[in-house]
């Protein structure tokens, strides 16, 4: 039977003739079969059991009373499981980012730490836990790593003190007139003894600053380390910025180590010493508020001058010089 709507083109070799309405119907309905043969082949193929083996997260859980880990036990488990390709591509796609809870305090009733201090736990100890966690038709053949040790510590608490190192770049004059302050100035970090004894202050998270010339406070998160809690996780820090001068003061030096046996005579006696310092602060600077000295002990060494040092100087002042550097001396001996 002819239709009507095939028309022949003349002069073209058949492959690149036009399709005709049967022969697309012929290739949809190969098509269709084929999707429709591949569909229940994966049903048929995923109704099967299989052997594999899938990651999955730990948490670990029910800790001793007031212990911690310390060590770094393993963070993932591999299960060599043998169950239906339906539950395995489930537990691929979605199951293997939920973590396997391990209830410590219950896997290790009745185990004693070895001589070392830390609790050695054969995977077959984890088996019913782990099985428990799992569909009902997955059988669970092995675990590895075979072996997870774990070290505990007892909790402490401890306040410590915080503190900061941040890039300042300022404008052209300015600076810190106060050295940085916290609010609050102490944090409290419960954690293992040993993690604390070493711990001696608590930074803020590295912060840049640019073009400043305003004091300013910043809310600043902390450096949690692990392991540790820490309350407040979050500190103010207050930056008290002004414009900056030159002062000069005139100080005498003062001769520290000064052997009984001789008298020093220092020339100059006095010297100049230059600082930056805030206009807020430039009052309440006094002379009493440095010490200026050269060491005695320096004279047994044969040095022909003294190098002049600074023994105390406030903590706001900046860019501290003194001149001279050196003075010469004078022994007279008893």
């Amino acid at each position: 039977m002819d239709y009507p709507n095939e028309k022949e083109t003349p002069g073209l070799p058949g492959w690149m003739k036009p399709w005709s309405f049967r022969n697309r119907e012929k290739v949809i309905t190969l098509l269709l079969s084929l999707l429709v043969a591949t569909v229940f082949w994966f049903i048929n193929a995923l109704s099967k059991n299989y052997t594999t083996e899938l990651n999955f997260p730990v948490e670990y859980v029910d800790l001793p009373k007031n212990n911690f880990i310390t060590n770094n036990p393993p963070e993932k488990l591999n299960l060599k499981i043998n169950t239906q390709g339906f539950t395995i591509l489930k537990y691929k796609l979605i199951m293997s980012f939920n973590p396997l809870i391990i209830p410590v305090s219950e896997i290790l009733s009745g185990t004693a730490p070895s001589s070392t201090g830390f609790y050695v736990l054969p995977s077959k100890n984890i088996t019913e836990a782990v099985s428990h966690q799992l569909s009902m038709d997955v059988e669970l053949k092995e675990i590895t790593p075979g072996v997870i040790s774990i070290t505990f510590d007892s909790m402490s608490v401890k306040q410590v003190p915080v503190g900061s190192k941040p890039v300042f770049s300022f404008k052209s004059r300015y600076g810190l007139a106060q050295p940085l302050r916290f609010e609050p100035s102490y944090v409290t970090v419960t954690g293992p003894h040993e993690l604390l004894d070493k711990m001696d202050t608590l930074f803020t998270v590295p912060g840049i600053f640019n073009n400043v010339d305003a004091s300013f406070r910043r809310k600043m998160s902390l450096v949690l380390p692990r392991n540790l809690y820490v309350e407040p996780g979050i500190v103010t820090m207050i930056a008290e910025v002004d414009e900056f001068t030159e002062r000069i003061i005139t100080l005498p030096v003062l001769i520290s180590d000064q052997p009984d046996s001789c008298r020093i005579r220092l020339f100059p006696r006095e010297v100049e010493v230059s600082f930056k310092i805030a206009l807020s602060n430039y009052t309440h600077i006094k002379p009493e508020d440095f010490s200026i000295y050269v060491s005695g002990e320096e004279i047994s060494k044969k040095e022909s001058q003294l190098k002049v040092k600074v023994r105390k100087a406030p903590s706001v002042v900046n860019n501290l010089k003194i001149k001279p550097e050196y003075v010469e001396f004078l022994i007279e001996r008893y």
